[in-house]
């Protein structure tokens, strides 16, 4: 029963202060009565938090600050105080823990509520909850039910296993959680750590903003930061309070006398603004939280959305459109907007059962260093204007060059993707090469769309742009290739750059690395690699064997938003020659002038590409490889290799059913239903994204149409690749 004694403790003083004249009788009646008077009488308040000031739990500390001082408290004094009225007349009862519910799940249990008996059945009484608690007790075995209390309406489940109940009050037309809890009974002192996280944790919610809530007959009152809603009958009033406004509404509507209450809050010192626009302190956090909240809940549950899902443009545009905002609208509905509504519409890219195109299973230490500079609002131009953000750039480059096999020496720059970053690459060559009008340029017809349009629009011309035929194994021919090139000299072209895949999206063929780097030293020919997809896997000794000669590459492009696991977006491109970045793009106006002698011995990144104002993308590369460590990579990169084994597998075990077109390479492998009409292949791969359950592709080889897994996210298992291909085979049949 109870461990909160208190010799002090008189219960008509007690009763004096809540204004209670009723029978005094151990029973449910008295129980409503007394928890309705205090509820009407002595506030929710976290003040003393804000002050700086320690929370103290000793019984007679509570009836000093709640009963003499007037005051109000959080969830451990309200309660408290009860429970010590409780016991005068004779309730059995028991502290409860609770876990709050109404701003995030998995949060440690900091509030405490109390399970008091009264004529024969056990009853849920909370007086300290800040969000929306009951007002009345509620019996703890009327489940699934909605229970009308005054203008309000609440509800109590369970886990069908007997587990935690749920308190869910009922607003804005749906059921909202508020906490869950289970009937083991507390000890006063087990609350101490909650107390202690409530009271002094910077992550707590008490330390943010002020929080005050007092029920009424009709309602309660409700001031959150300077933001005072008075819901009366049902109905929400809200205004923000003016400057000083608060000292005045305290006396009225939460019954605190302005001289027992910490100065430091009630006038705090004028600080600057913290946001740009306006926006307080206490609603950044709030609205930071929430997003915290929501990602991480998402990460954990992400299996159970759909791979994919397509709105519908009417119904996006009645959603997310409508009239320019002229005045301020709420933060957090417009927040939820974007997560529930935009976020929800997209491919999702990090789905265990995403196999289209390549995927982008981002880690969360990732997600973590592209906050972190967002929010900072870094920029990484200049040594001048961000020298912190730049060495971690250098530093990050240096690091992945090491772990591709590039010498000390290179040098590199991080851009938005595999696109940017090719065409940077070319541009070098181009200026290093000094091949002028006349340079050509070497491809295959699975090279990567992007490519060829990055040479159209360096202005080569078309027969400029070689696109050779690849071999039966979609690789790049070596005899047609050294044709070409021989074709082009005695043409009176400069034979400038040979563009190789290391993973082409189609299957995820390498072509000859070793023997077309040997044959670009021969004919002084620049080595460009596009491994935007497939150079991460030479962290582990398949790939490895696989991109045998990328490190003889004089450039090499990956995609760290692929198979590095970080969030859209990032590519890196990588370049043998130290200074040839900024002989290309480096230019030294008038008004940089200043800055340009401080950092000569420095890495200036908006010297090293066409982007000048730019981001920071190395943070979360940085801190995503010190978080997991390098060997967490090769481990995840691995198993995606695997993964298309698994697949390539599973396909062979069925020849009547399946023809492997392309076998398992780095992550990708091609693969037909036997027998599948033309147009087949990419209408049932659609149904299948559609149903929710995976999303996949088709594409061409040799011109004709195959189907297509990607399988570089380590949390694939095998049960996804295999249900995912009996759904589709399935699909196929029936169609």
């Amino acid at each position: 029963m109870l461990d909160i004694l208190d010799t002090g403790f008189d219960l008509e003083t007690y009763r004096k202060r809540i204004g209670d004249q009723g029978p005094l009788v151990a029973d449910s009646a008295t129980l409503r009565r007394l928890m309705r008077r205090q509820l009407f009488t002595i506030p929710f308040e976290n003040l003393d938090v804000l002050a700086g000031r320690e929370i103290s739990l000793e019984p007679a500390t509570l009836v000093d600050k709640l009963i003499r001082q007037q005051r109000g408290g959080y969830c451990y004094e309200l309660n408290g105080l009860f429970a010590m009225a409780l016991s005068a007349l004779g309730f059995r009862y028991r502290f409860l823990a609770a876990r709050p519910l109404h701003r995030a799940a998995n949060r440690p249990k900091t509030h405490a509520a109390l399970a008091v008996e009264a004529d024969g059945q056990d009853w849920l009484v909370d007086l300290g909850f800040g969000s929306f608690g009951v007002r009345e007790p509620l019996r703890l075995d009327t489940l699934n039910v909605a229970v009308p209390q005054d203008d309000e309406t609440f509800r109590l489940t369970r886990d069908p296993d007997g587990g935690d109940y749920v308190l869910a009050a009922w607003l804005e037309g749906q059921w909202q959680d508020q906490y869950s809890f289970d009937q083991s009974p507390q000890r006063w002192v087990d609350f101490a750590t909650g107390n202690y996280f409530n009271a002094m944790h910077p992550a707590s919610i008490f330390r943010q903003q002020p929080m005050l809530l007092r029920f009424t007959p009709e309602g309660r009152n409700i001031l959150f930061a300077d933001r005072l809603t008075q819901v009366i009958h049902g109905q929400s009033h809200k205004r923000q309070l003016a400057d000083g406004e608060l000292v005045q509404v305290l006396p009225g509507l939460f019954g605190l006398a302005p001289d027992t209450l910490p100065a430091s809050v009630l006038a705090p010192a004028p600080q600057r603004a913290a946001d740009t626009l306006g926006m307080a302190a206490a609603d950044m956090r709030r609205l930071g939280y929430w997003v915290v909240d929501r990602v991480v809940e998402r990460q954990v549950h992400r299996d159970q959305e759909p791979a994919i899902r397509t709105g519908d443009p009417e119904n996006l545009q009645a959603l997310l459109g409508g009239a320019i905002p002229e005045q301020p609208m709420d933060a957090e509905q417009s927040l939820a907007l974007l997560a529930e509504v935009a976020l929800d519409h997209q491919q999702h890219g990090d789905h265990p059962r995403y196999f289209a195109r390549v995927p982008g299973p981002a880690s969360f230490a990732a997600i973590l260093g592209e906050w972190l500079g967002t929010g900072f609002n870094t920029i990484a131009s200049s040594w001048g204007g961000g020298s912190g953000p730049a060495m971690v750039e250098t530093v990050v480059i240096g690091w992945l060059a090491q772990l591709l096999g590039m010498p000390p020496e290179t040098e590199g720059v991080l851009q938005s993707g595999g696109s940017l970053a090719n065409l940077t690459a070319f541009l070098v060559a181009r200026q290093e090469t000094g091949a002028g009008e006349r340079g050509v340029a070497y491809l295959t017809d699975q090279s990567h769309a992007s490519l060829v349009r990055n040479l159209q629009h360096m202005g080569l011309p078309e027969r400029q742009v070689r696109i050779l035929p690849s071999d039966p194994d979609y690789r790049m021919d070596v005899e047609a290739l050294t044709q070409a090139i021989h074709e082009d000299r005695a043409a009176g072209l400069v034979p400038m750059l040979v563009v190789a895949s290391a993973g082409t999206t189609n299957t995820g063929a390498v072509d000859p690395l070793p023997v077309l780097a040997s044959l670009c030293e021969r004919e002084s020919i620049w080595f460009h690699v596009d491994g935007a997809y497939g150079a991460p896997a030479a962290l582990t000794p398949a790939g490895r064997a696989y991109l045998a000669g990328l490190a003889r590459a004089d450039s090499l492009v990956l995609d760290p938003h692929k198979w590095l696991f970080q969030p859209y977006d990032a590519g890196l491109c990588l370049i043998r020659r130290p200074g040839a970045l900024e002989r290309c793009f480096a230019m030294y106006p008038e008004y940089l002038r200043d800055a340009q002698g401080r950092q000569q011995s420095v890495a200036s990144f908006g010297n090293r590409s066409l982007e000048l104002s730019r981001r920071s993308r190395a943070l979360k590369l940085w801190l995503s490889l010190r978080t997991y460590g390098v060997a967490r990579f090769r481990t995840a990169i691995q198993r995606g290799i695997e993964r298309a084994e698994q697949a390539e597998a599973l396909l062979r075990a069925q020849p009547d059913v399946w023809e492997v077109v392309s076998p398992a390479r780095i992550g990708i492998v091609c693969f037909a239903l036997r027998g599948a009409a033309e147009g087949e292949h990419a209408r049932r791969a659609q149904a299948l994204a559609e149903s929710g359950f995976a999303c996949l592709s088709s594409t061409r080889l040799k011109g004709r149409e195959v189907l297509r897994l990607c399988t570089i996210n380590p949390l694939t298992t095998a049960d996804d690749l295999r249900e995912t291909l009996v759904r589709l085979a399935g699909e196929l049949r029936l169609g």
